[in-house]
């Protein structure tokens, strides 16, 4: 039986002590992506990361990287991209809104503990995606790998010791923060890794994923185009119901939570959110 293999980047940077130094500029949003295959055809993303290189033209060197491709190749990649036989899931956190938060039983975020928390809320909703295929195919759901884009800000040590907690809260029936969905068999941290960007074809597709949400939200930033974003849709994550808002594509905090900026709206409405 095949389980899933989740590869997984970022975009922005995951610091959130800048108070207001940022605010209003393109420094707003974090973005994490993931893209999502079955195990047995993880091989398969090279030739998914070559075709979408072709595509682009892109020659002279030998990984992709989204920030580095012109805006219209960058449409024709998503483009192409949203046909493939894969699942995509995207977390975007309008930072503005957390800057300075804190909460009794995290205490004050930083840029570990904020990465692990979006990495936290984007995990759920594959989860809950994982558990309804599973169903769907009438097989048991199996332990997933997990493989992080590496940055050397992060503490993956720490990010796996804060899953294991999840884990054992979860299996106690103690979860502190009530998740989404949380099933401590699809992650076990000792398939949770982390590897360069350039050493795996599916870290490159994850980090399109990630940087064309980034790009579609960011509405401060000269490049703003929800182009490249929504031309994902064919393959994003959904609910039981069909949805992809608040599963394939996350907004945190959510609407109700916090004010979103008007001109970053119109892709999340795409996508189904309401503002």
């Amino acid at each position: 039986m095949s389980g899933l293999t989740i590869f997984i980047d970022e975009g922005g940077d995951s610091g959130v002590r800048d108070g207001l130094r940022f605010h209003h500029t393109r420094h707003e949003w974090f973005s994490v992506g993931a893209y999502v295959v079955r195990s047995d055809t993880a091989d398969l993303t090279v030739q998914v990361r070559d075709d979408l290189m072709a595509a682009a033209n892109v020659t002279q060197t030998p990984d992709l990287h989204y920030y580095k491709l012109k805006p219209d190749r960058r449409q024709q990649v998503c483009a192409l991209l949203g046909k493939k036989s894969a699942r995509a899931f995207c977390l975007l956190s309008h930072k503005t809104n957390v800057r300075n938060y804190y909460n009794a039983k995290l205490g004050k975020f930083d840029a570990q503990r904020f990465f692990n928390w979006c990495s936290r809320l984007l995990i759920e909703r594959i989860m809950e995606f994982a558990e309804h295929d599973a169903k769907q195919r009438g097989v048991p759901i199996a332990p997933a790998t997990f493989i992080f884009s590496e940055n050397k800000g992060h503490d993956y040590d720490h990010m796996r010791a804060y899953f294991e907690n999840l884990n054992f809260q979860n299996r106690h029936s103690k979860m502190h923060l009530k998740p989404k969905r949380w099933i401590s068999d699809f992650l076990d941290v000792d398939r949770v890794a982390s590897q360069p960007h350039h050493s795996l074809a599916g870290l490159q597709l994850a980090d399109v994923i990630a940087s064309a949400f980034l790009q579609g939200a960011n509405s401060n930033a000269k490049n703003h185009d929800i182009g490249p974003a929504t031309s994902l849709r064919g393959i994003m994550g959904k609910d039981a119901a069909g949805r992809i808002a608040n599963c394939g594509l996350t907004l945190w905090p959510l609407p109700s939570q916090g004010p979103i900026p008007e001109d970053a709206r119109s892709m999340f409405e795409a996508f189904g959110y309401g503002f």
